[in-house]
């Protein structure tokens, strides 16, 4: 058990906070919860699209429905900047994570909830595996919950379900998703999905890995900005898996992957097809990692897709990994 109570003095800006700690273990059972509540001053945010080298965004503008869509090698950015008025935020924050281990079992669930003006945010996720080392089997729940309310000429919110099931024998791995997605501004329906897929893999090779996958997945989406559309995407994916340690620390992986995208339609909006175009698309990822530590890890990505009916786009992307 542990109680925190302070302050910070930031320029004008006196930030309070509090923080209270339990944790407790008793014959493989854990209990951890965190409650927190702060205080400080925001400022109301705005954001903006810029308009960039082609393919040097991340960002591409539909004209049916006046809404930027998040694509690779788009040809805007979104940059957010802050107003002027400020205004008195009191955020609580509150955390549960348990567990129960024995044997081969092993449960788990966490749940986390942030409230503060204008913004909420609630997590659950349950998990529970069973496994010996020759077989393993994971299921997880989870849903995530959002509302901003932030931004000054809109909110959103979001809504996200996910169910999974993990197998796997020997050297065969599998995966069972459902999942569903609601994106929500203000009162309109951005993006509605019910999503049903899975996978297998088989590793033929632990070093190097070798390992082939083959996927498909289900989709039906729906958006008030297209009412009368109810669109069905097929997706079927294969991939090849290669990677290999590099010294002690480090790791090198490379992917290629196909993935072969199918509507119910001839006629699809663009602001779908952006991001998931129609046909065969052809991926090349590599990854190089390298641990400094058990809990930093320095990752540099380049990336090659190559769309249906579009040129090439590639992109380089550094990443650290920090576990605190």
């Amino acid at each position: 058990f542990m109680l925190s109570l302070g302050h910070r003095l930031y320029n004008d800006t006196l930030f309070l906070f509090g923080d209270l700690r339990l944790n407790v273990h008793y014959r493989g059972i854990s209990l951890s919860g965190d409650l927190q509540q702060s205080q400080r001053y925001s400022q109301k945010r705005d954001e903006t699209y810029i308009k960039v080298e082609e393919g040097k965004g991340n960002y591409v503008y539909d004209p049916v429905t006046n809404t930027y869509i998040e694509k690779e090698g788009g040809d805007y950015i979104k940059k957010s900047f802050l107003l002027q008025d400020f205004e008195r935020i009191v955020s609580r924050s509150y955390s549960i994570e348990t567990r129960y281990t024995k044997s081969i079992f092993d449960v788990n669930g966490r749940f986390y909830y942030v409230d503060e003006k204008n913004f909420s945010s609630n997590s659950n996720d349950v998990s529970f595996a069973l496994g010996n080392g020759e077989y393993e089997y994971e299921i997880s729940l989870r849903q995530d919950i959002t509302e901003d309310a932030r931004y000054l000429l809109y909110s959103t919110w979001t809504r996200e379900r996910f169910f999974s099931f993990l197998p796997s024998y020997q050297r065969f791995s599998g995966r069972i998703d459902v999942n569903e997605t609601v994106e929500k501004y203000n009162d309109l329906i951005r993006e509605k999905r019910n999503a049903y897929g899975g996978n297998i893999s088989y590793r033929i090779f632990l070093e190097p890995l070798i390992r082939p996958l083959v996927g498909y997945s289900y989709s039906r989406i729906f958006s008030d900005y297209f009412e009368d559309m109810n669109l069905v995407l097929h997706a079927l994916k294969t991939a090849l898996l290669f990677g290999f340690p590099i010294k002690k620390k480090g790791r090198a992986e490379s992917n290629i992957e196909l993935v072969y995208r199918k509507y119910n339609t001839e006629e699809i909006p663009y602001f779908f097809t952006a991001a998931e175009p129609s046909g065969l698309t052809r991926i090349f990822r590599t990854t190089i990692s390298f641990g400094i530590s058990d809990k930093t890890v320095f990752s540099l990505i380049y990336k090659l897709e190559f769309p249906p009916e579009e040129d090439y786009r590639q992109t380089l992307r550094f990443q650290t990994k920090i576990i605190f």
